[in-house]
C-alpha cells in the first residue's frame, strides 16, 4: 500500500513537472555577472527566492528536455497503471493525470517554434521510441 502511494505521488510530481515545463514562459537562467556591483544589492525577499526557484525548475533549455519530461509522465502513467491500478472511483485519478499529460502536450505543441533547437536530437528521438515500447509492454 505504501509503495503503492510512493509510485502514485511520484508520478504526480512528475507529470506536474512536464506541464509546469511545457506551459513555463520562463526562459532558462542565465549567469550572474560578475562585474556587478553587489555592495549595494537589497536582500531578496523571499518571495523573489521562491519565484527564481521556480523558474530554474520550470525553466526549459531545448526541447529535448521537455520531451524526454514528457515521457517520463507518460512511461511512469502507464507503469502505475500496469503495477498499482487504482481501486473502483480513484482511477479517475488516472484520467485526470492523462488529460493533464494532454494539456502538457498542447502546451508543448504552442511553444515549440519558441524553443531552442537541440544538438542531440536522435537521442531524444531514441529516448521517445524506448518510452512509447514501455508504454505498449506496460499496457
Amino acid at each position: 500500500m505504501i509503495i503503492a502511494a510512493v509510485f502514485w505521488l511520484l508520478t504526480l510530481v512528475v507529470v506536474a513537472l512536464f506541464v509546469g515545463r511545457a506551459w513555463s514562459a520562463s526562459a532558462p537562467p542565465q549567469a550572474r555577472s560578475r562585474t556587478s556591483d553587489t555592495a549595494d544589492a537589497r536582500p531578496a525577499s523571499r518571495a523573489h527566492t521562491q519565484s527564481r526557484v521556480r523558474d530554474r525548475v520550470l525553466s526549459v533549455r531545448s526541447r529535448d528536455q521537455v520531451v524526454r519530461s514528457g515521457v517520463d509522465a507518460v512511461v511512469l502513467l502507464a507503469l502505475v497503471r500496469a503495477l498499482f491500478p487504482p481501486p473502483g472511483w480513484a482511477s479517475w485519478l488516472w484520467v485526470a493525470a492523462v488529460v493533464a499529460v494532454g494539456v502538457g502536450v498542447a502546451g508543448l505543441v504552442a511553444r515549440w517554434p519558441r524553443l531552442p533547437a537541440s544538438r542531440s536530437r536522435w537521442v531524444t528521438v531514441v529516448y521517445a521510441l524506448v518510452g512509447a515500447g514501455l508504454v505498449v509492454v506496460l499496457a
